[in-house]
């Protein structure tokens, strides 16, 4: 490449199936409508090609129309489908949107659930993703704006590396452009039977084991991106485990393609909303606090929550808090075989938890056994989340579900140090200050080890008696930087690397 890429901000067109807040049935819009404008703090010129559904409102958002893109004959294969493209800019931000507008097949955004396998029949999804790849490839060619970097987020949008390889078409005029594939899990791998290939704009004769489109007996917009993407960002660090379980059948070879790009895969937590989440602006906790303050504010938060749920407020005890929907079933039967040793630790432990929660009577029994040193709440609304994040000492994390991994940046951004279940590629969030003095930020410990957690608990309790470090610990919390800010920085960084190849 002959761009600088230390110097010259760099042209990125990311294409999406929803956008935060203009549509959106899962993160793949958050994604869109968070690292679009991260990746422009950074710097960058990015722009955004989105379908408009009737559901998403002209005036609310400042939708307008573009007069030489009000007519549109976007060629598919062999057919072309008539469209319109309007333009807008994501909300708070300069960061361009193209809206396609066709009735037909934008009615409203469809869940996976949905789409799918073709489980919806009126949803004409191989249709709507097809017109939502080739309008965007062929939109920057009419608007002479060829990008560095094209970012294809979710697999809806993944044949869009499939297309620049092999449609002779786009291959010249992006000859320089790279591609980035985002994906989010991949039990949904955009399924198709293998004659809805001419709605993609594909020879169906092209679709025999050797071509990357193939999987078994349809058609897969997922093993296409896999196949062909020169870069692989994995939402989910646990994408390399779920190859391995029944639903990735040999004939499809999804897992092999997997396993054969290992070298071009890379796991980047999404980022969490400093809006929402961020202790020195948080309306939901008694007294709001900055890295600089920790340590008195989260002694008044810590009270606060002792006297709502009727603990004893003594200080130097710490309070450990657990969400109980994080917890999975088998887990939490581990917390029951463990209760005798966990409940005579030297700390006190609050459980939030929804009220049809099925630990809710195992939480209750805790409470009746142990009535000193456990309390529940029987609700979990943002509030109360936000008071036990901000007010416990400890956040316990005995399980490793995708959404515990949010919380375990909730809990290192409010200075709360979490004991957690050790997962792959964790060095991102929690860093064990047992293995790392300098770097880390809490504790882990790891699923095969009996009395793992209980171990590591110790630990933490121990440290807790030395305050000077512990508050350094916590501070050390603070300092990352979850925002997704930092994760545009991250993906610019892979960005660049990928240009320079």
């Amino acid at each position: 490449m002959t761009k600088d890429l230390k110097e010259a901000p760099l042209k990125i067109l990311f294409i999406s199936s929803e956008v935060t807040p203009f549509s959106r049935t899962s993160e793949v819009g958050d994604v869109a409508g968070s690292l679009t404008k991260a990746l422009r703090v950074c710097g960058h010129e990015v722009r955004l090609v989105t379908p408009q559904y009737r559901t998403i409102r002209e005036r609310r958002f400042g939708i307008r129309d573009v007069t030489r893109l009000s007519s549109l004959q976007i060629e598919i294969g062999e057919h072309s489908v008539e469209c319109a493209v309007k333009s807008g800019f994501v909300t708070g931000s300069k960061v361009q949107v193209y809206f396609i507008n066709n009735q037909q097949l934008y009615t409203k955004p469809i869940s996976d659930e949905d789409c799918v396998n073709n489980n919806n029949k009126q949803s004409n999804c191989p249709s709507a993703y097809a017109l939502l790849n080739h309008t965007a490839l062929q939109l920057m060619i009419m608007l002479n704006w060829i990008p560095d970097i094209i970012h294809c987020n979710g697999w809806q949008t993944a044949i869009t590396p499939y297309l620049l390889k092999y449609d002779p078409r786009y291959k010249d005029v992006y000859n320089q452009t790279r591609t980035t594939l985002h994906i989010h899990n991949i039990e949904n791998q955009g399924l198709f039977t293998i004659d809805t290939a001419s709605e993609i704009g594909v020879d169906q004769k092209l679709i025999k084991p050797d071509n990357p489109l193939y999987c078994g007996n349809n058609l897969s917009f997922l093993k296409a991106g896999l196949s062909t993407s020169d870069l692989i960002i994995a939402a989910n660090p646990s994408v390399n485990i779920e190859i391995n379980s029944p639903d990735f059948s040999p004939e499809c070879g999804i897992a092999q393609v997997i396993t054969n790009r290992k070298n071009n895969f890379y796991n980047i937590f999404n980022g969490i909303d400093p809006a929402i989440w961020n202790p020195s602006t948080d309306k939901n906790i008694s007294k709001k606090y900055t890295i600089e303050e920790i340590e008195d504010s989260k002694a008044v938060n810590k009270e606060t929550l002792l006297e709502k749920t009727g603990l004893p407020v003594e200080p130097d005890i710490p309070l450990i808090g657990v969400i109980a929907d994080l917890i999975d079933e088998d887990d939490f039967n581990k917390l029951v075989e463990i209760e005798a040793d966990l409940f005579s630790l030297p700390a006190a432990f609050l459980f939030l938890c929804t009220g049809e929660s099925i630990c809710k009577p195992i939480i209750q029994s805790f409470k009746e056994k142990y009535p000193e040193k456990v309390v529940y709440i029987l609700a979990r609304d943002k509030k109360q989340e936000h008071e036990l994040i901000a007010g416990s000492d400890i956040l316990l994390m005995p399980s490793c579900c995708v959404l515990s991994r949010y919380y375990r940046m909730y809990s290192l951004t409010y200075g709360t140090v979490p004991v957690a279940k050790s997962i792959d590629n964790e060095s991102e969030t929690v860093v064990d200050c047992t293995q790392d003095s300098e770097g880390g930020n809490g504790f882990t410990f790891i699923e095969k080890d009996k009395d793992g957690m209980l171990k590591t608990l110790r630990q933490a309790l121990d440290y807790y008696k030395d305050k000077p470090a512990w508050y350094k610990l916590c501070c050390r919390g603070m300092s990352a930087d979850f925002s997704w800010n930092g994760v545009g920085e991250k993906v610019v960084e892979l960005y660049k690397e990928v240009l320079s190849i």
